[in-house]
């Protein structure tokens, strides 16, 4: 799996301004009617001479969520192929998490694993 990209990074800290209701820097600015027209966030009340209070809609606080999700993985992946580093275990090879997937799969947990065996050595 890749890295989070940083558009996601960028979106997911733009969606928890909105929710813990800070204002939107500058150039989160240019996000505001992509948020809207994609049903991650309404305008609120408007208030004459004022921003719209922005919100996360039901799909906003899901994808907030996921974004979270993914960067808590990330993070906890990358200190252990650190901790395996610094113990001098080698770093699993593509076969070795092929093989890790299709373990999962004989134990009846075909819908969780995606494989990839193209890149597979």
């Amino acid at each position: 799996m890749d890295p989070i990209s940083l558009e996601e990074l960028a979106l997911l800290d733009v969606l928890q301004r909105i929710d813990q209701g800070q204002p939107l820097t500058r150039h989160s600015r240019a996000l505001h009617d992509r948020l809207i027209s994609t049903a991650l966030v309404e305008a609120g009340l408007i208030v004459p001479g004022e921003e719209p209070a922005l919100q996360l809609t039901d799909a906003g606080v899901e994808r907030c969520k996921s974004l979270r999700h993914r960067v808590a993985a990330d993070t906890e992946a990358l200190q252990v192929l650190r901790e395996r580093e610094e113990a001098g275990a080698p770093a699993p090879t593509q076969t070795d998490v092929a093989r890790s997937e299709l373990s999962q799969i004989g134990r009846g947990d075909a819908d969780s694993a995606t494989i990839d065996l193209s890149q597979a050595g």
